[in-house]
């Protein structure tokens, strides 16, 4: 559903979109290829969300948000990418339309970005001006209000570091080969290395395929 508010919307789709139903779209929102918006899920600002990338269902992306490609993300995460303004008598946006006949600016401490192959678990918010790194996992329920490095493990409210992915070098290399990015065909000629446990090795470079 496209919103009837005073709101210019703009969606460009690539192909292999899929939209289920109960979606609402305000803004310029951006679908990459192979993008799933599960059920219910609302998406309101100038968002991008990246190839092959999943959102469950009734997720809420409001504010300037990028979502890299291959993401996982559950069900019921918000991406709050924009506030209320507290400095003002009254904090309520309904009161200024309705009495004042005038509007309560939202505040944001910057555009949001989610990198790629990251995993956002059920009911998790993340706040404006955070920057979350490629390969990081978020734990159900938590609070993300400031950085979460590249194969960063963090949970809690506020989140906090609980662990990495992977070691130290295996990161690097991960984040050298930039996978996400490869066309569909580098990608099914890596089928080892994809099926590999990488817990379990020191280095991945013999095991890729160019």
């Amino acid at each position: 559903m496209i919103n009837n508010l005073p709101v210019k919307t703009n969606i460009e789709k690539s192909q292999s979109v899929s939209v289920e139903r109960g979606c609402t779209f305000i803004g310029n929102v951006r679908l990459g290829p192979d993008v799933t918006i599960g059920r219910d899920s609302h998406l309101e600002g100038d968002i991008e969300v990246g190839r092959g990338t999943n959102l469950v269902r009734e997720d809420e992306l409001i504010g300037d948000i990028t979502v890299g490609n291959f993401c996982a993300i559950a069900r019921d995460v918000t991406v709050q990418a924009r506030d209320h303004l507290t400095s003002r008598p009254s904090i309520q946006m309904r009161f200024y339309q309705e009495y004042l006949d005038s509007s309560l600016p939202h505040v944001s401490k910057g555009r949001t970005k989610i990198g790629s192959d990251v995993w956002i678990g059920t009911d998790v918010t993340i706040l404006s001006g955070v920057n979350i790194g490629h390969g990081a996992i978020i734990g159900a329920g938590a609070v993300v209000t400031k950085d979460v490095q590249p194969y960063e493990i963090v949970a809690g409210v506020p989140a906090t570091h609980k662990g990495w992915r992977f070691g130290e070098e295996i990161r690097e290399q991960l984040l050298e080969t930039q996978w996400w990015e490869w066309d569909a065909e580098k990608l099914r000629k890596n089928h080892e290395f994809f099926q590999t446990n990488l817990e379990q090795i020191s280095d991945i470079r013999d095991l890729l395929v160019e």
